[in-house]
Formats: C-alpha cells, sequence, structure tokens
C-alpha cells in the first residue's frame, strides 16, 4: 500500500471485506464462496434449489452424498473423527436439517466459514495492517474503493497482457523496439505459456505480479531491455532497475533456448546462478 508493491497472492473477497471493515450482507455470502471453495458452492446451491427432488433423492440422500452434516453443526477438520463437530447454533447437533430450515441452516453454515470463524485471524492481520498502514488511510480506501479494486492494489492483475508489456517497454544501448532481437523475444513471449511469462517477470522485476494498473505502472522503473554486444551469454537481470540484458543472438531459435534455460535454472532467484 505503502510503496506500490504487490503480493503474490491473492485474498478472498470475504476476507478483504472483513479487514478492511466492509459490511457484507448475508444474500452476499453464497456469491463469494465461489471465490473460497467452488465444491462447496455448488453443493449449497443444488440443496437450495432442491432439484434433487426431480431425481427421486431426499434432502438426506442429497447431504450424505454431498459429505455435509444431517444436522445444523460444522466439521473444523477434515480429520472428523478426530475434531468435534462445532453446533452452528445453539442444540444444533440435535437439529436436523429439513426442506423447512434448509435456508437457515446454509446461512449460519456461510457465516461460520467465511465470517465468524475467521473472526480471529481477521482481528490479528487488521492489527498488523494498521502497524505499518495509517488508519485514516485505510478509512479513506473503504471509501473510495470497492473490494476487488482494493484486490488488484493489493495483489495486481491477474494474468500478463503482453501487448501492454511490450507498449511501456524501453530499450537502451543500441536496442529499439524495431531491433530484430528484440522482435524476436517478444515473438518468445507471446509463445510462452502463462507460468512462463510469469517467471520471466520475477526474472526480470523480482514480482510475477503486474501492477493493477497495468505495466505503466511498474515501480521504479518501466521495463527495460538492455543491449549485449556478445553472443555467447545467458540472459541477466537487474531487478532493482526492472531490467534484462538481452545479448545479441544470431538467431530466434538461439535466443529461445537461452532464455528458456535462464528461467528454468533460476527458477524463483533474480539473476544467473
Amino acid at each position: 500500500l505503502l510503496n506500490k508493491e504487490t503480493v503474490p497472492v491473492h485474498f478472498g473477497h470475504n476476507f478483504l471485506r472483513s479487514v478492511f471493515g466492509l459490511k457484507t450482507d448475508t444474500a452476499d455470502l453464497l456469491p463469494l464462496l465461489e471465490h473460497v471453495d467452488k465444491t462447496l458452492h455448488t453443493k449449497l446451491t443444488y440443496i437450495l434449489s432442491g432439484a434433487y427432488a426431480e431425481l427421486g433423492d431426499t434432502l438426506q440422500d442429497v447431504l450424505e452424498q454431498c459429505h455435509l452434516p444431517k444436522t445444523f453443526v460444522v466439521s473444523e477438520s477434515h480429520c472428523q473423527e478426530l475434531v468435534r463437530s462445532t453446533p452452528l447454533l445453539e442444540g444444533g447437533d440435535s437439529m436436523e436439517v429439513t426442506e423447512e430450515n434448509k435456508e437457515k441452516f446454509v446461512q449460519l453454515l456461510l457465516d461460520r466459514i467465511l465470517i465468524s470463524g475467521v473472526a480471529n485471524q481477521v482481528q490479528y492481520f487488521q492489527r498488523g495492517l494498521l502497524r505499518v498502514v495509517p488508519h485514516e488511510l485505510v478509512q479513506r480506501i473503504t471509501g473510495i474503493m470497492s473490494v476487488k479494486e482494493i484486490e488488484l492494489m493489493l495483489c495486481g492483475a491477474d494474468g500478463i497482457d503482453v501487448d501492454d508489456w511490450e507498449k511501456h517497454t524501453e530499450y537502451e544501448n543500441g536496442y529499439s523496439a524495431d531491433s530484430k532481437v528484440v522482435r524476436w523475444f517478444w515473438e518468445a513471449v507471446r509463445a510462452m505459456p502463462e507460468h512462463m511469462r510469469a517467471q520471466l517477470l520475477s526474472f526480470s522485476t523480482g514480482s510475477s505480479q503486474v501492477p493493477s494498473g497495468g505495466f505503466r505502472f511498474l515501480q521504479p522503473e518501466l521495463f527495460t531491455i538492455q543491449r549485449v554486444g556478445v553472443t555467447d551469454r545467458f540472459p541477466a537481470a537487474h531487478t532493482c532497475a526492472n531490467t534484462l540484458d538481452l545479448p545479441e543472438y544470431t538467431s530466434k531459435e538461439v535466443l529461445e533456448q537461452h532464455l528458456r534455460f535462464a528461467l528454468e535454472e533460476t527458477g524463483d532467484s533474480f539473476g544467473l546462478r
């Protein structure tokens, strides 16, 4: 937030809403669950729809098939035989889930998973956040930004737009956008799978995340490709300046081989071993 750096993780919208003090309506919990647990979201949506009745199944049959409790309880662990279930309300362990109360069961379950069940973690996270970010700034953020915008600011954009990357790239030491080696480089980047593009971005800048506004907001400098007048070296990076040293290779194939080797051998480290 303070240094315009992104973090390589995406937080659930329900978690961000709680951390930044944004109110979550009960009706919003089921859509939020889809971003946290798609499988459970599908199961609960199916139960609420009642479509199973057309197949001759009962609610109790479906709860068993979905590995969901038949009473108002929730398991706090995948090892149910080791950890006792927690009632969703007083006397919940003896209250059977029925057609008449299944909506209440789903709402209580959603609240437990997304809100009350992580309340302690949210509290500690908030406490840590406010130790480094002024409370006034947090309030300003929540007053003018949506949860999605907060996520973009913290975590960066999903995916890597190569056209945007190329558009906001500078060239030094004799290279230009029209240089043959530069054209080969961008052709190679476009042919890469998404995970390898992220590796290249991390190799060159120290982060695999794209700033929320795109590459023109890359800090502290725009991405730069710098010419190296040799052909027998591997690409190297200066992450503090977002600069990639790209040798003047003799062919596109040689460039791709050397670039791939550099990315595969360095992993998550910067520069070359």
